[in-house]
């Protein structure tokens, strides 16, 4: 049987409502990516190639300044999931003060965990290659709104988790029937993985 082994995402428990949107823009027409950057280019935006050879290892500490990153109520996580069009994206509900934080390593503030989603096909590579999937868990500025932080060169923390589709044997069904309950789109499904 093949699973999607996402070790993060297992961490969370989700419960949620998935509904479905059409898409507001294309892979295929990047002319329509929402963002100026991405149409008339820059030095921070998406897809970026990691080359291994060029990574910059930072043995003192000028760039993780501020310890070990730190994940911070992950454990339970009340979500709400879209289906809109391009993806699977969950966004965090509640008040903000009880949504994750991510904290430490480079980043000088706190940041709650706002939304994630998918892509099949990973967004970026490394050393030219993508993988099957990747998740971003996006993080916003806990001082800011998302629109501030959206304006802010510090107002996101984007964590991008790549995956690998490998088989093994699960004895807990339940996944896979939640699975294909968010592939179907047009309705609205509840699930509940645990």
């Amino acid at each position: 049987m093949c699973w999607w082994i996402v070790i993060m995402a297992m961490v969370l428990e989700i419960a949620s409502s998935v509904s479905y949107y059409g898409p507001a823009w294309s892979y295929d027409d990047e002319t329509n990516w929402p963002g100026s950057k991405c149409r008339e280019g820059g030095k921070r935006q998406s897809p970026i190639d990691i080359r291994t050879t060029d990574v910059i290892k930072d043995f003192n500490s000028h760039f993780i300044k501020y310890g070990a990153l730190k994940f911070i109520g992950y454990q339970k996580v009340l979500l709400t999931g879209v289906n809109n069009g391009h993806t699977i994206q969950f966004s965090c509900e509640g008040d903000e003060t009880i949504h994750p934080v991510l904290t430490g390593g480079p980043l000088k503030h706190q940041y709650r965990l706002e939304q994630m989603h998918f892509h099949w096909l990973s967004e970026h590579s490394i050393n030219g290659m993508k993988y099957p999937m990747e998740i971003h868990f996006v993080h916003v500025r806990s001082d800011l709104t998302v629109m501030e932080a959206l304006q802010k060169k510090d107002g996101l923390a984007i964590v991008a988790v790549f995956c690998q589709h490998i088989e093994v044997e699960v004895d807990r069904p339940c996944v896979q029937t939640d699975a294909r309950s968010i592939e179907q789109t047009g309705a609205e499904v509840e699930t509940a993985i645990r």
